[in-house]
Protein backbone atom coordinates (compact mmCIF):
# COMPACT_ATOMS: atom_id res chain seq x y z
CA UNK A 1 0.00 0.00 0.00
CA UNK A 2 1.26 3.67 -0.50
CA UNK A 3 1.61 6.07 2.76
CA UNK A 4 -0.40 8.53 2.89
CA UNK A 5 0.87 12.14 2.28
CA UNK A 6 2.18 14.23 5.02
CA UNK A 7 -0.07 17.83 5.45
CA UNK A 8 -1.76 16.84 2.53
CA UNK A 9 -4.23 19.84 2.88
CA UNK A 10 -1.92 22.32 3.82
CA UNK A 11 -3.46 23.07 7.06
CA UNK A 12 0.05 23.30 8.51
CA UNK A 13 1.04 25.70 9.96
CA UNK A 14 -2.16 27.58 10.41
CA UNK A 15 -1.95 31.74 8.89
CA UNK A 16 -4.96 32.56 10.24
CA UNK A 17 -8.27 34.07 8.49
CA UNK A 18 -9.02 34.44 5.14
CA UNK A 19 -7.76 35.83 2.61
CA UNK A 20 -4.34 36.01 4.83
CA UNK A 21 -1.09 34.70 2.95
CA UNK A 22 1.91 33.79 3.90
CA UNK A 23 5.61 33.46 1.98
CA UNK A 24 7.50 30.07 2.49
CA UNK A 25 11.25 30.29 0.79
CA UNK A 26 14.33 27.40 1.08
CA UNK A 27 15.66 29.32 3.84
CA UNK A 28 12.30 29.51 6.12
CA UNK A 29 13.20 27.55 9.29
CA UNK A 30 9.58 26.85 10.12
CA UNK A 31 8.80 25.89 6.52
CA UNK A 32 5.68 23.85 5.24
CA UNK A 33 5.31 20.53 7.16
CA UNK A 34 5.93 17.53 5.54
CA UNK A 35 7.03 19.74 2.14
CA UNK A 36 10.07 21.02 1.31
CA UNK A 37 10.68 24.41 -0.89
CA UNK A 38 13.28 23.39 -3.58
CA UNK A 39 12.86 26.86 -5.78
CA UNK A 40 12.24 30.55 -5.09
CA UNK A 41 9.53 31.06 -3.05
CA UNK A 42 5.65 29.73 -2.72
CA UNK A 43 2.63 31.16 -0.53
CA UNK A 44 0.00 29.67 1.90
CA UNK A 45 -3.20 30.90 1.01
CA UNK A 46 -6.14 30.62 3.47
CA UNK A 47 -9.46 29.89 1.89
CA UNK A 48 -12.46 31.39 2.92
CA UNK A 49 -15.49 29.01 3.54
CA UNK A 50 -17.57 29.79 0.14
CA UNK A 51 -13.89 29.00 -2.22
CA UNK A 52 -12.97 25.99 -0.09
CA UNK A 53 -13.10 22.57 -2.39
CA UNK A 54 -15.87 20.06 -1.71
CA UNK A 55 -15.03 17.07 -0.08
CA UNK A 56 -12.14 17.97 1.18
CA UNK A 57 -10.65 19.62 4.93
CA UNK A 58 -8.91 22.22 2.97
CA UNK A 59 -8.79 25.45 4.61
CA UNK A 60 -5.56 26.79 2.85
CA UNK A 61 -3.95 25.93 -0.08
CA UNK A 62 -0.30 26.25 -1.72
CA UNK A 63 0.09 28.82 -4.22
CA UNK A 64 3.08 27.58 -6.39
CA UNK A 65 4.58 31.42 -7.11
CA UNK A 66 5.64 33.82 -4.58
CA UNK A 67 5.00 37.76 -3.87
CA UNK A 68 7.28 39.08 -7.11
CA UNK A 69 6.88 38.55 -10.81
CA UNK A 70 9.66 35.58 -11.39
CA UNK A 71 9.26 33.94 -8.28
CA UNK A 72 8.35 30.25 -9.38
CA UNK A 73 8.21 28.28 -6.78
CA UNK A 74 8.52 24.63 -6.55
CA UNK A 75 7.83 21.72 -3.97
CA UNK A 76 8.63 18.65 -3.31
CA UNK A 77 7.52 15.72 -0.40
CA UNK A 78 9.18 11.79 -0.52
CA UNK A 79 6.50 8.98 0.26
CA UNK A 80 6.82 5.63 0.40
CA UNK A 81 5.40 3.58 -2.21
CA UNK A 82 5.22 -0.36 -3.14
CA UNK A 83 7.78 -0.92 -5.87
CA UNK A 84 6.03 -2.11 -8.88
CA UNK A 85 2.30 -1.30 -7.45
CA UNK A 86 0.12 0.86 -9.86
CA UNK A 87 -0.06 3.77 -7.76
CA UNK A 88 -2.07 7.29 -8.36
CA UNK A 89 -1.24 10.61 -6.88
CA UNK A 90 -4.39 13.09 -7.17
CA UNK A 91 -5.05 16.84 -5.99
CA UNK A 92 -7.62 19.26 -6.10
CA UNK A 93 -6.72 22.78 -8.40
CA UNK A 94 -7.89 26.01 -9.00
CA UNK A 95 -6.98 28.99 -11.21
CA UNK A 96 -5.84 32.00 -9.31
CA UNK A 97 -8.56 34.81 -10.82
CA UNK A 98 -7.07 37.49 -8.82
CA UNK A 99 -6.64 40.81 -10.60
CA UNK A 100 -4.07 43.77 -10.65
CA UNK A 101 -1.38 41.87 -12.71
CA UNK A 102 -1.99 41.73 -16.95
CA UNK A 103 -2.51 38.27 -17.68
CA UNK A 104 0.00 35.87 -19.76
CA UNK A 105 -0.64 33.17 -21.73
CA UNK A 106 0.43 30.22 -19.61
CA UNK A 107 1.36 31.76 -16.43
CA UNK A 108 -0.78 29.25 -14.37
CA UNK A 109 1.04 26.02 -15.82
CA UNK A 110 2.87 23.79 -13.67
CA UNK A 111 4.64 20.81 -13.64
CA UNK A 112 4.47 17.69 -11.74
CA UNK A 113 7.00 15.46 -11.64
CA UNK A 114 7.39 11.88 -10.35
CA UNK A 115 10.65 10.15 -9.43
CA UNK A 116 11.76 6.88 -9.93
CA UNK A 117 9.30 5.02 -11.72
CA UNK A 118 9.17 2.34 -13.91
CA UNK A 119 9.32 3.14 -18.15
CA UNK A 120 10.35 1.32 -20.84
CA UNK A 121 13.94 2.02 -20.31
CA UNK A 122 14.21 1.08 -16.78
CA UNK A 123 13.64 3.50 -13.68
CA UNK A 124 13.27 7.15 -14.78
CA UNK A 125 10.40 9.23 -14.43
CA UNK A 126 6.75 10.71 -14.42
CA UNK A 127 6.26 14.45 -15.59
CA UNK A 128 2.98 16.14 -17.15
CA UNK A 129 2.20 19.57 -17.11
CA UNK A 130 -0.90 21.27 -16.33
CA UNK A 131 -3.03 24.36 -16.97
CA UNK A 132 -6.16 25.69 -14.54
CA UNK A 133 -8.95 26.81 -16.54
CA UNK A 134 -8.86 30.29 -16.25
CA UNK A 135 -12.18 31.46 -17.39
CA UNK A 136 -14.54 33.50 -14.91
CA UNK A 137 -16.20 31.24 -12.26
CA UNK A 138 -13.64 28.40 -12.51
CA UNK A 139 -13.66 26.42 -9.63
CA UNK A 140 -11.94 23.34 -8.33
CA UNK A 141 -10.98 20.75 -10.36
CA UNK A 142 -9.35 17.35 -9.12
CA UNK A 143 -6.05 16.20 -11.08
CA UNK A 144 -4.22 13.37 -11.20
CA UNK A 145 -0.74 11.52 -12.33
CA UNK A 146 -0.61 7.50 -12.14
CA UNK A 147 2.66 5.84 -12.07
CA UNK A 148 4.24 2.81 -10.87
CA UNK A 149 6.92 2.96 -8.40
CA UNK A 150 10.37 1.81 -8.72
CA UNK A 151 11.80 1.67 -5.82
CA UNK A 152 9.97 1.67 -1.88
CA UNK A 153 9.87 5.69 -2.29
CA UNK A 154 9.26 8.04 -5.06
CA UNK A 155 9.66 12.06 -4.87
CA UNK A 156 6.83 14.40 -6.22
CA UNK A 157 7.51 17.47 -7.22
CA UNK A 158 5.15 20.45 -8.07
CA UNK A 159 6.59 23.58 -10.16
CA UNK A 160 5.74 26.69 -11.83
CA UNK A 161 5.74 28.25 -15.10
CA UNK A 162 8.25 31.30 -14.58
CA UNK A 163 5.85 33.23 -16.98
CA UNK A 164 3.58 35.95 -15.36
CA UNK A 165 2.64 36.72 -11.50
CA UNK A 166 -0.47 34.13 -11.27
CA UNK A 167 -0.14 30.67 -9.99
CA UNK A 168 -2.45 27.47 -9.70
CA UNK A 169 -3.81 26.68 -6.03
CA UNK A 170 -3.27 23.11 -4.88
CA UNK A 171 -4.95 21.14 -1.52
CA UNK A 172 -6.21 18.13 -0.91
CA UNK A 173 -3.36 15.69 -1.95
CA UNK A 174 -4.28 12.05 -1.78
CA UNK A 175 -2.11 8.68 -2.76
CA UNK A 176 -3.72 5.88 -3.45
CA UNK A 177 -2.65 2.19 -4.51
CA UNK A 178 -4.07 0.15 -7.13
CA UNK A 179 -3.31 -3.72 -8.76
CA UNK A 180 0.30 -4.74 -9.07
CA UNK A 181 2.06 -4.86 -12.70
CA UNK A 182 1.02 -7.66 -14.75
CA UNK A 183 2.20 -11.18 -14.51
CA UNK A 184 4.11 -12.59 -17.41
CA UNK A 185 2.34 -15.31 -18.90
CA UNK A 186 3.75 -18.51 -17.30
CA UNK A 187 6.24 -20.91 -18.98
CA UNK A 188 5.82 -24.66 -19.38
CA UNK A 189 8.96 -26.68 -19.28
CA UNK A 190 8.65 -30.19 -19.10
CA UNK A 191 10.05 -33.94 -21.30
CA UNK A 192 7.91 -35.56 -23.87
CA UNK A 193 7.76 -38.87 -23.28
CA UNK A 194 6.23 -41.90 -24.55
CA UNK A 195 5.06 -42.09 -28.57
CA UNK A 196 1.50 -42.05 -30.09
CA UNK A 197 -0.79 -43.71 -29.31
CA UNK A 198 -1.74 -46.57 -31.19
CA UNK A 199 -5.36 -47.52 -32.65
CA UNK A 200 -6.66 -50.44 -30.58
CA UNK A 201 -6.77 -53.48 -32.96
CA UNK A 202 -11.13 -54.79 -33.41
CA UNK A 203 -10.96 -58.26 -34.09
CA UNK A 204 -12.42 -59.45 -37.68
CA UNK A 205 -15.64 -61.41 -37.26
Amino acid sequence: MARDITNPDFAEPGIGAAQKQKLFTGKNRDGIPGWEVIQDAVQLVALPPGARPAGTAGSQALRLKGEEPGQAGAVSQTVRTTPGRRTTISWMESPDLSGGSERIAGEQEYTVVVRPVDTARGPGLKKEVFAPAETAGAGWCRRSVEFVPAGVNVTVEFSASPRGGRAALITGLTLSAGAGRPAPPPEAFGTVTGGPAKPSRVPSS
